[in-house]
Order: C-alpha cells, then sequence, then structure tokens
C-alpha cells in the first residue's frame, strides 16, 4: 500500500532492496516474491540472481532460465553475469549475449571483456567474433580491447 506513494525511482530502490535481503536468507522466498510483484520490480531481479549466484550459482542459473523473455530475465541475467565473471567468464559472457534489452546487453558484454582485456585478450576475440550481435556491438568490444 505505501510503496505505492513512492515516487518510481524510490518505488525501485525499495523493491530492489527488499528482494536483496529475502535472498539472503530465503532464495526461493525472494524469487516467489518478485513473481507477485508488478513489471516495475524487474530491476530488483538482478540483486536477487546476484546474491543467490554468490552462494548457489547453479540454482541461480536456473532460476534466470525459467524466467520468461523480457525486462526481469533480462535484469536477472546481468546479476548473473556479475556473480560468475571472476570464475566462469564463459558463463557470464553466455549470459551477457543473451540479453535483449539493448542497453543492458551493451553493459554486460563490456563487462566481460574488460575483466578478459588483462591477460585474456585472446578468449575475448574468440567470444567476439563468435557472438550473434550486431556488428556495430562487436566492433565496440573490440575497441574495447584495443584501448590500453
Amino acid at each position: 500500500q505505501h510503496m505505492n506513494e513512492l515516487r518510481p525511482a524510490d518505488r525501485e530502490r525499495a523493491l530492489t532492496a527488499i528482494a536483496r535481503t529475502m535472498t539472503e536468507t530465503h532464495p526461493a522466498s525472494a524469487v516467489a516474491w518478485l513473481a507477485d510483484q508488478a513489471e516495475e520490480a524487474a530491476p530488483a531481479h538482478s540483486g536477487v540472481a546476484s546474491a543467490w549466484a554468490q552462494t548457489e550459482p547453479h540454482e541461480a542459473s536456473v532460476w534466470v532460465q525459467s524466467l520468461p523473455q523480457g525486462a526481469a530475465r533480462d535484469h536477472a541475467a546481468t546479476g548473473l553475469v556479475r556473480a560468475v565473471l571472476q570464475d566462469s567468464p564463459d558463463d557470464a559472457w553466455a549470459w551477457a549475449v543473451s540479453i535483449g534489452d539493448e542497453s543492458l546487453r551493451t553493459e554486460s558484454p563490456h563487462a566481460v571483456v574488460e575483466h578478459l582485456s588483462t591477460g585474456h585478450a585472446e578468449e575475448a576475440h574468440a567470444f567476439i567474433h563468435n557472438a550473434q550481435l550486431p556488428e556495430p556491438e562487436k566492433a565496440c568490444l573490440l575497441e574495447l580491447l584495443s584501448t590500453p
């Protein structure tokens, strides 16, 4: 009830904070709660996926895969990218390029390429060249690798 009285940006921050806090103690409850929220809760999926993947990466991935294409899944995928990047850049890349929303999809592959640019540039090149991304996006990512 009181959430509806908040400005949209404040409501989004509140939903994200609630979901992330729930995830720390009981991820399944956070997922169920998010499913009952309006589309405006889509950004909260990122925090839930990221927090859950810190302790149970497989379960978090299965949950994100179960989400229908759209904003909630795209935000959840960005959370997985952040969470698995250090230990599994190939999984992070797969999630990054699966994002449908163009602005979110641009951000996530950039994070993976930046991570790989030091010491693993060949792997980043292979990811970029094999990706089903528009050529301008590929060119931008390749430029990241050539920038010192």
